[in-house]
């Protein structure tokens, strides 16, 4: 039970800095309004950062892919990095994808 509630505890700390640091990430590029750039970078750092992955195949504990990543380069070796990088590309992707739709959507809107 100590370890589920120490989990608990750095997922809801990551959660509190993540989402601080992505909010004044926000509030720097809100001077630069309508700029297509920007909806990327914001839809990257989202996925960069809030996109989970399992910290191993045995355990169903979830940590940060970035982190993951990493950590398996580290420890295991180059040949491991896909294990959570794959998931973490592809939700790059697929941010970047919705950010693009959501610009173009904006865009429309604003000019009718």
């Amino acid at each position: 039970m100590g370890s589920d509630s120490n989990t608990m505890f750095v997922w809801l700390l990551y959660l509190a800095t993540s989402c601080s640091f992505y909010s004044i990430f926000w509030i720097v590029t809100a001077s630069v309004s309508g700029k297509f750039w920007i909806y990327l970078l914001r839809a990257f750092l989202a996925a960069i950062i809030f996109t989970p992955w399992f910290v191993n195949t045995q355990e169903g504990t979830l940590a940060p892919a970035l982190m993951v990543m990493a950590l398996d380069m580290i420890t295991i070796g180059v040949s491991a990095t896909p294990r959570a990088g794959v998931p973490l590309v592809l939700c790059i992707i697929v941010a970047e994808f919705m950010s693009i739709g959501f610009y173009f959507y904006k865009k429309n809107k604003k000019s009718k």
